[in-house]
Protein backbone atom coordinates (compact mmCIF):
# COMPACT_ATOMS: atom_id res chain seq x y z
CA UNK A 1 0.00 0.00 0.00
CA UNK A 2 2.26 3.05 -1.23
CA UNK A 3 0.21 6.60 -0.53
CA UNK A 4 1.40 9.85 -0.18
CA UNK A 5 -1.13 11.77 1.61
CA UNK A 6 -0.33 14.26 -0.34
CA UNK A 7 2.75 15.25 0.46
CA UNK A 8 4.71 14.33 -2.80
CA UNK A 9 6.13 11.43 -2.57
CA UNK A 10 5.66 8.09 -1.85
CA UNK A 11 7.14 6.06 1.06
CA UNK A 12 9.36 3.13 -0.22
CA UNK A 13 7.92 -0.15 -0.01
CA UNK A 14 10.71 -0.79 3.23
CA UNK A 15 9.33 1.72 5.03
CA UNK A 16 5.65 1.22 4.32
CA UNK A 17 5.91 -2.41 5.64
CA UNK A 18 8.01 -1.40 8.63
CA UNK A 19 6.63 -2.31 11.79
CA UNK A 20 6.41 0.88 13.87
CA UNK A 21 5.02 2.23 10.78
CA UNK A 22 1.95 -0.39 10.63
CA UNK A 23 1.03 0.89 14.27
CA UNK A 24 0.67 4.23 13.43
CA UNK A 25 -1.52 3.46 10.93
CA UNK A 26 -3.23 0.92 12.82
CA UNK A 27 -3.03 3.91 15.71
CA UNK A 28 -4.64 6.40 13.79
CA UNK A 29 -7.61 4.41 12.31
CA UNK A 30 -8.59 3.47 15.91
CA UNK A 31 -7.81 7.22 17.37
CA UNK A 32 -9.90 8.43 14.67
CA UNK A 33 -12.41 5.36 15.51
CA UNK A 34 -12.81 6.60 18.98
CA UNK A 35 -13.06 10.02 17.94
CA UNK A 36 -16.28 9.28 16.18
CA UNK A 37 -18.02 7.20 18.74
CA UNK A 38 -17.22 9.39 21.21
CA UNK A 39 -18.74 12.45 19.29
CA UNK A 40 -21.50 10.42 17.74
CA UNK A 41 -22.90 8.65 20.83
CA UNK A 42 -25.90 10.61 21.40
CA UNK A 43 -27.19 10.59 18.38
CA UNK A 44 -26.58 6.67 18.50
CA UNK A 45 -28.18 6.06 21.30
CA UNK A 46 -31.83 7.67 19.68
CA UNK A 47 -31.45 5.43 16.57
CA UNK A 48 -33.61 1.98 16.26
CA UNK A 49 -32.04 -1.18 15.14
CA UNK A 50 -28.43 -2.39 15.01
CA UNK A 51 -26.14 0.62 15.96
CA UNK A 52 -22.23 0.05 15.71
CA UNK A 53 -20.21 2.05 18.25
CA UNK A 54 -16.85 1.61 20.41
CA UNK A 55 -18.87 3.31 23.41
CA UNK A 56 -22.11 1.10 23.28
CA UNK A 57 -19.65 -2.19 22.79
CA UNK A 58 -18.39 -1.28 25.84
CA UNK A 59 -21.51 -0.29 27.99
CA UNK A 60 -23.11 -3.88 26.37
CA UNK A 61 -20.41 -6.65 26.94
CA UNK A 62 -18.94 -4.73 30.58
CA UNK A 63 -22.41 -3.92 31.52
CA UNK A 64 -21.63 -0.55 33.02
CA UNK A 65 -23.34 2.83 33.05
CA UNK A 66 -22.94 5.07 30.03
CA UNK A 67 -21.03 7.42 32.10
CA UNK A 68 -18.31 4.16 32.62
CA UNK A 69 -18.63 3.55 29.27
CA UNK A 70 -17.91 6.66 28.10
CA UNK A 71 -14.58 7.16 30.60
CA UNK A 72 -13.53 3.81 29.20
CA UNK A 73 -13.17 4.80 25.93
CA UNK A 74 -11.41 7.82 26.65
CA UNK A 75 -9.35 6.41 28.29
CA UNK A 76 -8.44 3.45 25.45
CA UNK A 77 -8.42 6.76 23.63
CA UNK A 78 -5.89 8.38 25.38
CA UNK A 79 -3.62 5.27 25.62
CA UNK A 80 -3.22 4.93 21.93
CA UNK A 81 -3.04 8.71 21.58
CA UNK A 82 0.28 8.33 24.11
CA UNK A 83 1.52 5.57 22.41
CA UNK A 84 1.52 6.80 18.58
CA UNK A 85 3.32 10.46 20.41
CA UNK A 86 5.92 7.58 21.90
CA UNK A 87 6.17 6.58 18.36
CA UNK A 88 6.57 9.25 16.41
CA UNK A 89 9.08 10.93 18.77
CA UNK A 90 11.06 7.61 18.69
CA UNK A 91 11.06 6.57 15.06
CA UNK A 92 13.64 4.50 14.18
CA UNK A 93 16.54 5.04 11.30
CA UNK A 94 14.83 3.15 8.51
CA UNK A 95 18.47 2.98 6.84
CA UNK A 96 17.99 4.98 3.83
CA UNK A 97 19.20 8.22 4.81
CA UNK A 98 18.70 10.99 6.85
CA UNK A 99 16.17 12.16 3.59
CA UNK A 100 14.13 9.56 4.23
CA UNK A 101 13.80 9.64 7.88
CA UNK A 102 12.88 13.50 7.14
CA UNK A 103 10.34 12.19 5.05
CA UNK A 104 8.74 9.76 7.37
CA UNK A 105 8.83 12.37 10.30
CA UNK A 106 6.43 14.57 7.62
CA UNK A 107 4.40 11.58 6.64
CA UNK A 108 3.62 11.09 10.97
CA UNK A 109 2.75 14.50 11.08
CA UNK A 110 0.39 14.31 8.63
CA UNK A 111 -0.74 11.10 9.63
CA UNK A 112 -1.12 13.62 13.49
CA UNK A 113 -2.88 16.50 11.22
CA UNK A 114 -5.63 13.93 10.03
CA UNK A 115 -6.50 13.15 13.76
CA UNK A 116 -6.75 16.76 14.70
CA UNK A 117 -8.15 18.04 11.91
CA UNK A 118 -11.13 15.62 12.14
CA UNK A 119 -11.83 16.84 15.70
CA UNK A 120 -11.98 20.50 14.75
CA UNK A 121 -14.29 19.08 12.62
CA UNK A 122 -16.82 17.69 15.19
CA UNK A 123 -16.18 20.96 17.00
CA UNK A 124 -16.35 23.50 14.51
CA UNK A 125 -17.23 22.51 11.02
CA UNK A 126 -20.72 20.20 11.70
CA UNK A 127 -23.76 19.58 13.47
CA UNK A 128 -23.65 16.20 12.26
CA UNK A 129 -23.58 14.69 16.02
CA UNK A 130 -25.00 18.02 17.19
CA UNK A 131 -27.97 16.47 19.96
CA UNK A 132 -30.19 18.90 18.86
CA UNK A 133 -30.62 17.78 14.93
CA UNK A 134 -31.53 14.95 12.95
CA UNK A 135 -29.93 11.46 13.61
CA UNK A 136 -26.64 10.26 12.41
CA UNK A 137 -27.30 9.82 8.72
CA UNK A 138 -28.00 13.69 8.05
CA UNK A 139 -24.50 15.86 7.78
CA UNK A 140 -24.82 19.66 8.57
CA UNK A 141 -22.19 22.40 7.87
CA UNK A 142 -22.31 25.47 10.35
CA UNK A 143 -22.83 28.63 8.45
CA UNK A 144 -20.37 31.14 8.52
Amino acid sequence: MHTSHGLGYVLPKVIEEHPVILRIRALTARIIGWQNDLYSIKKEIKKKGEVMNLVLNIMHTQKIPLEDAIAKALAFHDLEVAELEALQNNLPDFGLGKEWNEKVEKWTEYMTLMISGLNTWYLKDTLRYDSNHGLAEFAFVRKG
